[in-house]
């Protein structure tokens, strides 16, 4: 049932770009988010195709894990929070992945990831026990970003990125900088900001950051300039919020 509802939220999917999708193969629902860079129609494109593999095979596994992992991606809400509602959604899809192969590592791990925010580091912990991935230490890093650990965030968050995806290296440069600036270590941040400018200078998101960062030292002049690079870039709803700061 779950499969149909989620079916019937992305039917303009369907309906607009249904050849693309029939023909869509699990890689590319895997590149979509891989690339993922606040864009909804990349979830939203890998969700319909996931859907339409476990419509034909309702064991795939790694079409659960996609559809698990985008659901998590649009929870995200800034900083280091989630919209636990929508969380509890995606979580519906880790717990079909888990009843089909409980001991997959990956499945672990993005189960991990959902648990931080749902309940509690230590029980996210204990999931990830023993697993060495890039999405287990990145599992990690927000672990101890949830225990207010800057050191260890960073440990394991350079471990997640030296093991990734090439495609999601930027994301997660980007994602460490906002951990730790959340964590009060802003001139930290700066340096992973930048990190992913150099990997990716057309993802919006650092220099956004580095915007925000020149705008709490009261360097508007610069604030605006990384704003308008970001704005430049953007492609998505988060542009509105940065065209305020520039006007």
């Amino acid at each position: 049932m779950i499969v149909f509802n989620t079916i019937a939220r992305t039917a303009g999917l369907f309906t607009l770009e249904n050849k693309a999708i029939r023909k869509g193969k699990i890689e590319k629902a895997e590149e979509n988010l891989n690339r993922f860079r606040g864009e909804t129609r990349l979830l939203e494109e890998s969700k319909a195709i996931s859907n339409y593999l476990l419509m034909k095979n309702p064991r795939h596994e790694k079409a659960l894990i996609c559809l698990a992992e985008a659901y998590f991606q649009d929870a995200y809400q800034g900083g280091l929070s989630f919209r636990k509602m929508k969380l509890l959604k995606g979580y519906n899809w880790i717990l079909k992945a888990i009843a089909i192969n409980p001991k997959n590592e990956e499945v672990r791990s993005l189960q991990a990831l959902y648990i931080v925010y749902l309940l509690s580091p230590s029980k996210a912990e204990y999931l990830v026990k023993g697993i060495d991935s890039w999405r287990a230490n990145l599992a990690y890093g927000m672990i101890a970003a949830k225990n207010e650990d800057a050191d260890g965030l960073e440990l394991h968050m350079t471990r997640s990125i030296k093991n990734c995806p090439k495609s999601r290296k930027a994301f997660l440069f980007n994602h460490t900088g906002v951990a730790l600036s959340m964590l009060g270590h802003k001139e930290k941040s700066i340096h992973y900001y930048k990190e992913a400018i150099n990997i990716d200078p057309d993802f919006a998101w650092p220099y956004y950051n580095l915007g925000l960062r020149e705008e709490e030292i009261g360097n508007e002049d610069a604030a605006n300039e990384y704003a308008n690079e970001a704005l430049a870039r953007m492609k998505f709803e988060f542009a509105s919020n940065l065209e305020n700061r520039t006007k």
